[in-house]
């Protein structure tokens, strides 16, 4: 029987040894497979690196906090995680209480997110990451997190107020968003009725 190789994820064989980054192989023996190949990578790794391994999957929401310098660097040129200083969106809702001011202003400046709802920066588009703000748009005030609102806001214009006056039944409504809704959009005041007797 013919001994096959075939890339993992669908890519077709290629005439050389070298594989995209972080493609792995599947030995075949006819139809059946044998065993998986270890990952083959075309690129060189850093002085130091060279006999280290690191499961790149690993804790990989938290990497920035968890992963050490080694692992990060190791990982970004293998697989092309952890390759910036910063995880924009670790802790993204509670970024006030847990970013410093260099995160704040990374994140900021270089991928738009977390920025104060004033700032005049260009957004940049330099992530694939985004948010679908056509789901759930008719109930984005209890229906989205916080980044959602704030990416959303920020590119349609949706789920910028601090309540949606037109959500939910109006009984159930907090004395706030009542207020808010008020003041803001003169939407469902309290109004005065004169008696004559």
């Amino acid at each position: 029987m013919p001994l096959a190789v075939q890339p993992r994820r669908g890519l077709a064989p290629m005439a050389s040894a070298a594989l995209p980054l972080g493609a792995a192989l599947l030995v075949q023996l006819g139809g059946a497979q044998l065993a998986p190949a270890p990952p083959v990578f075309s690129v060189a790794l850093p002085a130091g690196l060279n006999n280290m391994h690191f499961d790149c999957s690993s804790n990989i929401e938290h990497w920035e906090t968890t992963w050490t310098t080694q692992q990060k660097e190791w990982c970004c040129v293998t697989e092309g995680h952890a390759c910036h200083p910063y995880d924009c969106f670790e802790d993204l809702e509670e970024r006030h209480e847990k970013w410093d001011a260099a995160k704040t202003a990374y994140c900021c400046q270089e991928k738009s997110i977390g920025c104060a709802k004033s700032t005049t920066l260009p957004l940049v588009t330099t992530t694939p990451f985004s948010y679908d703000c056509e789901a759930g748009k008719l109930n984005w005030e209890a229906g989205w997190s916080v980044g959602k609102k704030e990416w959303c806001c920020s590119k349609t214009g949706v789920g910028c107020d601090a309540y949606d006056c037109q959500e939910g039944a109006e009984a159930s409504w907090t004395i706030e968003k009542k207020a808010w809704c008020c003041d803001e959009k003169s939407f469902n005041c309290p109004t005065t009725t004169v008696v004559s007797y």
